[in-house]
């Protein structure tokens, strides 16, 4: 009889530990989640921290901790892609969780709420509360060398066609001035020797401060919003990474434009990446962000979008996706001297530019 007593004590002890911890465990409780890197390449380690504080003079004799985590993020220990960890904390005692990770593709990814669960010691009687936490991690596209991309006309060196693009028609007349000795034949403007009766010659000046924009299309078809083909998107933003990568190593200023739909909060705002030596990693991230969804065609992109046009921008465009609407388009460009490229991505692996 005696131990029946104790039995049914303890167990209302244990009834009214696990009732107060319900009703009173979420107060003075603060879970707060980091990770140690925001922006990661493919494959890249990094560490999720989660920091569990108990600020209250009552024990918490069991939380249990759960945070989903997003396709292709890799714990070190997970169930089922979510991080599970069950625990006791102690009064004013503060518990800091980490385990590594690793994403397995390029994009934007969002960890979200935080599922704590709080209970008896065995865990029958729970409480679930989410924490608001937001952490937003930027996968870089992968960039291998433009080599490894079947170019026509590229060969093997990843600068040589770039260097091609941008010195046609490298040299321009600045001026006249008078002839000298020095001078070559071919040089002397005829014209003006004639008018100011003397040998005139032409003085030149270089562009070779050409400057390169990518204009990336993510367009598969028209109606532009219904086609869409996830992997020659992919393969035409390694592309871009590429082009922009040896651009910039060969002292090139490049810029960076797209259609698509771009993930994250910023991307509305998004209205291009102006040339530069050091864009190449907002050139990255702009990449990262980019969806399989198109804002716009083609054609009224190269319209009506935020970029000016000038005669000194070698501007390359990245296509998996052509008609005759988008080629009048760009025949238009031309006929004002703007230097267009094309480079188109095709489903039989092929990568061709014109």
């Amino acid at each position: 009889m005696l131990k029946y007593l104790i039995f049914i004590f303890i167990g209302a002890i244990l009834f009214v530990l696990a009732d107060v911890t319900r009703k009173r465990g979420f107060q003075r409780l603060t879970v707060i989640r980091n990770v140690d890197k925001y922006k990661l390449n493919v494959d890249e380690v990094f560490t999720i921290s989660t920091i569990i504080e108990n600020k209250k003079m009552l024990p918490i004799f069991y939380l249990n901790l759960k945070q989903s985590m997003p396709n292709n993020v890799i714990l070190s220990s997970a169930q089922g892609g979510e991080d599970l960890y069950n625990f006791k904390i102690g009064k004013n005692q503060r518990i800091k969780r980490s385990v590594k990770a690793k994403i397995t593709k390029r994009g934007v990814y969002v960890l979200e709420d935080m599922e704590v669960s709080l209970g008896d010691m065995f865990g029958f009687s729970l409480d679930t509360k989410k924490f608001n936490s937001y952490n937003e991690i930027i996968v870089y596209p992968k960039s291998p060398p433009i080599k490894s991309f079947k170019v026509n006309n590229i060969g093997n060196s990843g600068d040589r066609i770039i260097r091609r693009w941008l010195a046609e028609d490298n040299l321009y007349i600045k001026g006249i001035r008078d002839y000298s000795q020095s001078d070559r034949m071919k040089d002397i403007n005829w014209k003006a020797s004639s008018r100011m009766m003397k040998l005139m010659v032409n003085e030149f000046d270089s562009t070779s401060n050409k400057k390169l924009d990518v204009i990336l299309n993510v367009q598969g078809g028209e109606p532009y919003w219904k086609y869409i083909k996830p992997s020659l998107i992919e393969k035409s933003i390694e592309l871009t990474m590429a082009i922009a990568k040896n651009s910039i190593k060969i002292g090139v200023e490049t810029g960076f434009y797209t259609n698509a739909m771009l993930s994250g909060a910023s991307s509305k705002k998004f209205k291009g990446i102006k040339s530069s030596l050091k864009s190449f990693l907002l050139i990255a991230e702009t990449c990262a962000r980019v969806g399989y969804d198109t804002k716009v065609s083609l054609k009224d992109y190269l319209k009506t979008s935020n970029i000016i046009f000038n005669r000194n921008t070698v501007y390359v465009i990245i296509t998996s996706y052509m008609d005759e609407e988008i080629k009048e388009q760009i025949s238009v460009m031309k006929k004002y001297g703007i230097n267009v490229k094309i480079i188109y991505v095709s489903e039989d692996e092929g990568i061709y530019y014109e």
